[in-house]
């Protein structure tokens, strides 16, 4: 607080001078300015070690947002740059040490609104290429994802290149953005600074084969993870008691969702994704789960016409072997499904599966007791993919 008022007091005392010495020629302004050595870091205050020069546009940047002056010639540390950028939490850093005259000639004041001007030019609204630029919670906001779940994507996607008109950080930026807000090609064309919407529209498809091909493979689907690590990890104790008999059975979970579409200009795929049990456009994929609510993997999407219910879906996945489902799953595996996979019983359990599913009252007026607690038992396993 003493260096606080001391500051203030320093800073009337010079406004007071500055009104009496100001000509046409020099002006004098009162600014805060953190320290001249050249020997430490002027955010951390680390001495020695690997410092660099902090350019000219960045001490021009620093005094715009935060009205501190930083000397020619000042250092900091590489890890507070990114490509020649500071970052955005060592501006936040920086602090003033004093208060002092800063003298301003005519020819010095255009260089400085000279300097100005190619800041305001150069400054982008979003800058993902800078990962410091913005804090986590502004990531959050545009993309959906926080900032180092954002960087994880970014280094997931090893097919994609930097380009002339975007980088991989603003590629993937623009998907997300594109998934979490919704906007238009028009808007995120504005937004991220490209020059058109169909330059948006193949980043975006860009984006979504690299994320097919890198990123999905290592997080969904049969592949992406072991039935040892199934066993340790994901399989709850109420299954393995419930429904198991030895502790290599594993207990998965299925059902078909919905993804709702437009209505579709073309006559065929417009009939073929109209559900008539929806009343409404869409297409299925069929989830796999563990016990405890983990994806193992998505199977489709598939049409929703009158072709592809439950049943027939996952009669045609396990009979194609669809992403090698009948490798990763061994005999007398458990499947908790409901009522509507009844008709793909008889092929599941040919394959060596067990099945699991609430009872049909087949004309009676209730359940007997025993089949109303293996319902209650499968119900309390299944509602980790209704949830």
């Amino acid at each position: 607080m003493d260096t606080n008022n001391n500051v203030t007091e320093k800073r009337d005392e010079i406004i007071a001078q500055t009104e009496i010495q100001s000509d046409t020629s020099t002006i004098m302004i009162p600014i805060e300015r953190c320290t001249k050595s050249h020997r430490e870091c002027i955010v951390c205050g680390l001495r020695g070690g690997s410092l660099k020069v902090l350019p000219k546009d960045q001490r021009t940047f620093v005094f715009v947002k935060r009205r501190i002056l930083i000397p020619a010639g000042s250092r900091c540390c590489a890890d507070h740059l990114y490509n020649r950028h500071l970052n955005f939490d060592s501006m936040n850093q920086i602090h003033a040490d004093q208060m002092e005259v800063f003298v301003c000639y005519a020819n010095r004041l255009q260089e400085i609104l000279n300097d100005f001007r190619l800041i305001c030019v150069n400054q982008r609204t979003f800058d993902f290429d800078n990962p410091y630029s913005l804090n986590d919670e502004d990531y959050y906001n545009i993309t959906g994802l926080h900032k180092e779940q954002f960087d994880k994507v970014v280094n997931s996607v090893n097919s994609m290149r930097n380009s002339n008109n975007r980088s991989v950080r603003v590629a993937v930026a623009i998907f997300c953005a594109k998934m979490r807000l919704g906007v238009s090609n028009d808007v995120l064309a504005t937004m991220f600074h490209i020059h058109d919407k169909r330059a948006v529209s193949r980043i975006i498809h860009q984006v979504t084969n690299a994320l097919i091909n890198d990123f999905a493979p290592a997080h969904i689907g049969f592949g992406h993870i072991s039935r040892h690590s199934v066993l340790k990890h994901h399989q709850t104790a109420i299954a393995n008691v419930f429904f198991t008999d030895d502790s290599e059975q594993v207990v998965i979970v299925m059902d078909g969702t919905y993804l709702f579409l437009q209505k579709s200009m073309h006559h065929e795929l417009q009939r073929r994704t109209y559900s008539i049990h929806k009343h409404r456009h869409l297409i299925k994929p069929m989830i796999v789960t563990i016990t405890n609510g983990y994806i193992l993997s998505v199977l489709g999407p598939f049409f929703s016409d009158y072709k592809n219910n439950d049943a027939n879906i996952i009669r045609h996945c396990l009979l194609n072997n669809e992403q090698g489902i009948l490798k990763w799953l061994k005999d007398d595996d458990i499947m908790i499904l409901d009522r509507g996979f009844r008709n793909a019983v008889p092929t599941m359990e040919m394959l060596g599966f067990r099945t699991a599913m609430p009872s049909f009252l087949n004309g009676k007026s209730q359940l007997i007791t025993e089949e109303a607690n293996q319902s209650r038992l499968v119900t309390a396993n299944r509602w980790v993919i209704e949830s």
